[in-house]
């Protein structure tokens, strides 16, 4: 098997393309929020379990992907993906039969009257640890999952621990192959950043490591195409050379076309007590994005992002500067940055191509902030799990018309 493995160079330009640099916090328009359907609390078929923490904390609890008004729903502690039209209707069950009961419309339920069979799915399967799902064009589901720990490989030189694997499954249901490292049935990955899909159904595994990450690129069969390592060490800067500063590479992440990676790296300078002159410590200064092209194993120049001023809420103190958070990125190039607020969240949008800002504040009640979770279309719709005390909601936000993004 042929594969490419780069190791990123920089590439000077003579300017950086400046995004416009901060978000005002004061002037954000709310967006309205569309509630679809609830998901109740507990085991049993349509319900997903917050509590239990089987996980120990190393993944999400839920993990949330939604492609063409279809929503699947991930649920670590439960080990199930559940499917659900935009109305709340349960389409699937995936589930491990050893950790929830079998869903009643399933043949080993207590209920497989015909009606049920013909409308919904029950896919039984050993799930670990689910950490991600994404969905391609040709509704294959692809879970994020990890062996059991006597599957497990060590990498002693690396010191990591490869357990994470890519399920797939088929539109049927019916169990394809999983993804490792080399490809199907391939070496486990070390600990995920996030799996994402292009346009052309490829797939981005996004690996972390001691000293940065690691970018697996597969064909729509599951064949590797690329391995991009990118050791901290060796991260671009945007400084003037002598310049000290901290780099953090914060989010690598695929365009949505063509052989562009997007690394983001939120950084950090040195603060000088103004009285002694000694160095005090460090404070957040800047996140910029450096696009690389795989095949030509180059940087290109960064772009300044947004980051949020934080006045804690008086507008007369100097602002407190903190970094975005990635959502994702549309089809059309619109990167959507978010950030905690007192209100909810106030999310960001960046046209990659124009420069253009947009800001919208999305109110969401302290009591519905138990557990969120978002995910941003290829269309630019934005839609969340927003859990609340007795149940959890899914919603969205029309974030495709605020931006003309709409595919279709």
């Amino acid at each position: 098997m042929k594969y490419r493995i780069w190791a990123p160079v920089l590439v000077l330009f003579p300017a950086a393309w400046f995004l416009l640099a901060a978000c005002r916090p004061d002037v954000s328009p709310d967006l309205e929020r569309i509630r679809l359907f609830s998901i109740p609390y507990g085991r049993f078929d349509g319900e997903i379990d917050l509590f239990t923490h089987t996980t120990g904390g190393v993944c999400p609890e839920v993990c949330f992907f939604m492609r063409d008004g279809i929503f699947y729903v991930g649920n670590a502690s439960a080990k199930k993906v559940l499917q659900f039209t935009s109305y709340g209707d349960l389409l699937s069950v995936y589930y491990n039969p050893e950790a929830v009961p079998a869903p009643s419309f399933s043949a080993a339920g207590t209920d497989s009257g015909e009606n049920a069979v013909r409308t919904q799915k029950a896919v039984a399967y050993p799930f670990n640890r689910i950490s991600a799902v994404a969905v391609d064009s040709e509704k294959r589901m692809l879970v994020a999952d990890a062996l059991p720990s006597e599957r497990a490989e060590y990498n002693e030189e690396e010191e990591l621990m490869l357990e994470n694997i890519v399920v797939r499954f088929d539109a049927a249901g019916q169990f394809l192959d999983y993804i490792g490292q080399e490809g199907a049935g391939g070496t486990p990955f070390p600990p995920l950043s996030g799996i994402f899909l292009n346009a052309e159904d490829e797939l981005f595994v996004v690996a972390r490591k001691q000293d940065g990450m690691e970018v697996f690129w597969y064909d729509a069969g599951g064949r590797l195409l690329y391995r991009v390592p990118v050791s901290q060490k060796a991260l671009p800067s945007p400084y003037p050379d002598g310049q000290k500063s901290i780099l953090s590479l914060s989010d690598v992440f695929p365009a949505r076309r063509g052989d562009t990676l997007y690394f983001k790296l939120d950084c950090y300078r040195e603060v000088v007590d103004s009285e002694t002159g000694s160095a005090s410590g460090i404070a957040f200064d800047r996140s910029v994005l450096y696009p690389f092209s795989v095949r030509k194993a180059e940087f290109g120049a960064f772009l300044e992002l947004p980051v949020y001023e934080d006045t804690g809420g008086n507008a007369s103190l100097p602002p407190v500067l903190k970094p975005y958070g990635v959502l994702g990125i549309t089809e059309n190039g619109r990167l959507f940055l978010y950030s905690p607020v007192a209100r909810g969240y106030e999310i960001c949008i960046a046209d990659l191509h124009s420069g253009r800002i947009q800001r919208r504040t999305l109110p969401v009640d302290y009591a519905d902030q138990v557990y969120n979770v978002f995910h941003l279309s290829e269309d630019g719709i934005l839609s969340a799990v927003l859990a609340g005390a007795g149940e959890a909601a899914v919603v969205w936000w029309r974030t495709d018309a605020l931006t003309g993004d709409s595919l279709r």
